[in-house]
């Protein structure tokens, strides 16, 4: 994922902003959340984090990998309280 801040910064976007904002079809890698309905796109995140460079063939450069656990610990908690919500409805 793309922004404009330095290689490792992580990002949380909403997908139907992204596509709102977006002219000439979904970016790349949001083609599948293009074709869900609204009311399913509503209710997701996409996460991502700035690499160094998009080169194909190359490996994850120290910034991204140094991301990598910081990402995992958030997501292990949207994760775990959606859980708990999905519980309290039932």
């Amino acid at each position: 994922m793309e922004g404009p801040d330095s290689p490792g910064s992580l990002y949380q976007l909403d997908p139907e902003e992204m596509l709102c904002r977006v002219s000439g079809g979904a970016p790349a890698g949001l083609e599948m959340a293009a074709l869900l309905p609204p009311w399913v796109r509503s209710r997701m995140c996409i996460f991502g984090v700035q690499p160094r460079t998009r080169h194909a063939g190359t490996s994850l450069s120290p910034e991204v990998l140094g991301a990598l656990p910081i990402l995992v610990t958030y997501l292990r908690g949207v994760i775990l309280r959606a859980a708990g919500q999905a519980r309290q409805l039932n």
